[in-house]
């Protein structure tokens, strides 16, 4: 059952995720790689949002590799669990985002002000852009969940 539950998702949001394949497979990477994963279930992400798991047992949720694509807390050492939510995830791409953009302002109005350093800012400001365009990525993975899981859930 848990096979077809992942793959009604995964069919769901091929149509609707550019380079869905890829996303997938980088979060079967960093699931297998993380240290809250036991082979089944997440020791650490609890969910309610039926969309971002293969399966749950209880508390314990096996995650679809949408949500650990999604994980902000991949390689962090909490002890305990979190519960979350697409809501939640998306708060705090969102934070993350408008983090990002304000140092990017900073730098480029810096980058006019100090010439000797220029280069190692223009640089710093490249790779922020490249973040900032990973998290715009996934807030828009996210807010195609919550229209997925809220069409369903009116069903």
């Amino acid at each position: 059952m848990d096979n077809f539950r992942g793959l009604i998702i995964d069919i769901y949001l091929s149509s609707k995720i550019p380079n869905y394949e890829r996303t997938v497979r980088d979060g079967e990477i960093k699931r297998n790689r993380c240290n809250q994963f036991d082979g089944k279930y997440c020791k650490l992400v609890k969910t309610k949002d039926w969309v971002l798991q293969v399966w749950s047992v209880g508390d314990n949720v096996s995650p679809h590799p949408i949500l650990c694509y999604l994980c902000p807390y991949y390689g962090s050492n909490i002890e305990g669990s979190v519960n979350t939510s697409l809501l939640q995830l998306l708060r705090e791409y969102i934070s993350i985002k408008n983090g990002i953009e304000r140092e990017i302002s900073n730098l480029e109005s810096k980058i006019g002000e100090m010439l000797y350093s220029s280069l190692v800012l223009r640089r710093r400001r490249q790779e922020l852009l490249s973040t900032l365009d990973e998290i715009e990525s996934k807030i828009n993975i996210i807010k195609a969940l919550i229209r997925y899981q809220d069409s369903l859930d009116h069903i």
